[in-house]
């Protein structure tokens, strides 16, 4: 192997055994709750651990990062807008329709179910 790849693979090696060490009860309470997220989602539960290793070619140094997180999601399902249809404001008792050069409308929420 490259003698400066086999360098920087030791150092990697000894900063992420490292960085186990000292973030074991953070990355271990994560772990936990991916499980139990998993659970009440009913989903295969999934523990992402990210290592990364950036090299400063110019300034000869290297930077490594160990990286772990907790998937939350919410979702839902719902019908899109369209804009060309604006909404109804159902809420109220009346709605008025408004047209240049002809009398406004009133309709109730009586009329507009039967549309």
């Amino acid at each position: 192997m490259n003698p400066k790849l086999e360098a920087i693979a030791q150092c990697a090696a000894a900063d992420l055994l490292k960085y186990f060490t000292e973030g074991e009860q953070e990355i271990l309470d994560a772990w936990n709750a991916v499980e139990s997220e998993s659970q009440v989602q009913e989903t295969k539960p999934v523990f992402k651990l990210g290592f990364a290793i950036t090299l400063d070619i110019e300034g000869y140094t290297m930077q490594t990062a160990l990286a772990w997180s907790v998937k939350h999601k919410l979702d839902g399902s719902r019908t899109m807008p369209d804009p060309d249809q604006p909404q109804l404001p159902m809420g109220e008792d009346t709605v008025t329709i408004k047209t240049e050069g002809v009398e406004p409308v009133t309709l109730t929420k009586k009329h507009l179910k039967k549309l």
